[in-house]
């Protein structure tokens, strides 16, 4: 099994053991009763960081003897130490088996909260069982209950981060989830009662109290985020009317898809949403090329999402394709010093083909599902809204662009032309290379004309790039 990844938090201080090999095999010399074994031990903890894995080995085998003997300290710690390090699938089972027996029969409060941190962690991500997944977060959940009832202070934050993200048997319910992270003394706690202040969820916006809390709350993910937030606004996105339109409108299992309807190119937005599936987090342009496979059931794709290209082999059927593929996509905001992407494995995606109005074409909206790797989580609601669009790449030199006043002052426009269907945005960066604004990303077959305010903007060069399709245009503007 492998050790127990504690999201975000050290999930309390286990087992820090000052003694070694000598004073155990000096102790085992002496014949120690299993009461005396689990003494010792008890004596012995306190930083988890020193152990060596060959001391946790020696020390889940000295207390092996005693477990399911009637001494309750010598069965919880080797539970403990089982999920400390990796251990065989017996061994494994054992642990959970004498947390569960501890939790039910004794009411042990620690054992409980166990048990809801070895479920949220123990699935094997990459085998992405979507319903094997779920059984597991259901199981934590209960576990997080019980603890949280018998006056559990983590627990309160982890079911706080288990309604805010709707994991397990729950909805999304961000009232319930700040509820618990304010009554929650853990740090974490804090830190997420921050960001749904700072990024508004169920309306709750307030920057200020966002940034007030995360400087209070000496924490490196919040002092890094705080940080981060103080050079860097986040940038607020939405969707052009037909995207949004055709995502309100998808339903799954509706269209009856053949693999023809998508061989062909796509360009269109990758669009992800908060956990309660109403607020964009996250528009990014998408192209995606498929092609016949070597059967009737088989699409190859190509599928570019901002400066990332995968490529595969998927089974097409009933309107999913299916695929196994790994996607690094960069965090929206940083409040880890030392992970600027995530990782978003995709199982499969069900399309709907929307029905376009009459001077429209259709649109093929698609919901992306799979997990974060590094979480052990579902992804949240993600969806791909495309139009068949051109294959013929834009050459940089055939764009006609313009971009003015320059020196810009009140407003920037941006016009420039395309000639055939393609997605396209414009994002204005500044010298540190600082995102500004981006507009909406759109497809377009015609004159694009945007006007950006830029009123608040410091004096100096500013970098606008266009995006059309894969072409990137680049220039620069000064503000005076």
């Amino acid at each position: 099994m492998k050790k127990l990844n504690y999201w975000g938090l050290v999930f309390f201080t286990l087992l820090c053991f000052d003694i070694g090999y000598a004073q155990i095999e000096e102790e085992q010399e002496v014949g120690l009763t299993c009461d005396q074994k689990a003494d010792l031990l008890q004596r012995n903890w306190a930083n988890s960081d020193q152990f060596s894995e060959e001391l946790k080995r020696e020390m889940l085998e000295y207390i092996q003897p005693c477990i399911n003997q009637g001494n309750s300290d010598a069965d919880y710690m080797y539970a403990t130490l089982v999920f400390l390090q990796e251990t065989t699938t017996e061994e494994t089972a054992t642990g959970v088996s004498i947390l569960k027996r501890l939790a039910d029969e004794d009411r042990n409060v620690d054992a409980m909260r166990m048990l809801g941190i070895y479920y949220k962690n123990a699935f094997d991500i990459h085998t992405m069982n979507r319903s094997k997944l779920d059984a597991y977060l259901a199981e934590s959940l209960y576990w997080f209950e019980e603890a949280e009832d018998n006056g559990d202070d983590f627990s309160k934050y982890a079911l706080g981060y288990y309604y805010l993200k709707g994991l397990g048997n729950t909805d999304p319910d961000y009232d319930r989830a700040m509820e618990h992270f304010e009554r929650s003394d853990q740090p974490m706690a804090k830190h997420w009662e921050a960001v749904m202040h700072y990024f508004g969820y169920e309306e709750r916006e307030d920057q200020e109290k966002g940034i007030e809390l995360l400087l209070e709350n000496d924490i490196i993910n919040s002092q890094t985020l705080a940080s981060f937030l103080s050079e860097q606004q986040p940038t607020v996105y939405t969707l052009s009317e037909d995207y949004e339109q055709a995502i309100y409108e998808y339903q799954e299992d509706i269209s009856s898809l053949l693999v023809d309807d998508l061989v062909a190119n796509f360009s269109g937005v990758f669009a992800e949403f908060c956990w309660q599936g109403e607020q964009i987090k996250r528009a990014a342009p998408i192209n995606i090329k498929f092609e016949q496979g070597s059967d009737n059931h088989e699409l190859e794709y190509q599928i570019t999402l901002l400066d990332t290209t995968i490529t595969g082999t998927g089974q097409f059927s009933d309107n999913t394709l299916y695929l196994d593929h790994t996607l690094p996509v960069k965090n929206m905001y940083k409040d880890n010093p030392v992970a600027d992407y995530i990782t978003y494995q995709i199982t499969d995606i069900v399309f709907d083909e929307v029905n376009g109005s009459s001077d429209d074409p259709d649109i093929m909206v698609g919901r992306v599902n799979g997990a974060l790797l590094e979480y052990n989580e579902p992804l949240p609601p993600i969806f791909v809204a495309l139009y068949k669009g051109s294959s013929t790449p834009v050459d940089p030199e055939d764009v006609d662009y313009r971009i003015y006043p320059n020196p810009m002052s009140f407003y920037v426009n941006v016009q420039y032309d395309i000639e055939e269907l393609n997605t396209t945005f414009v994002e204005i960066y500044d010298q540190m290379g600082i995102l500004k604004v981006s507009s909406d990303v759109s497809v377009e077959e015609k004159s694009v004309s945007l006007r950006f305010d830029v009123r608040d903007y410091p004096e100096g060069i500013y970098f606008v790039k266009i995006h059309i399709g894969d072409t990137v245009i680049d220039a620069t503007v000064v503000k005076d």
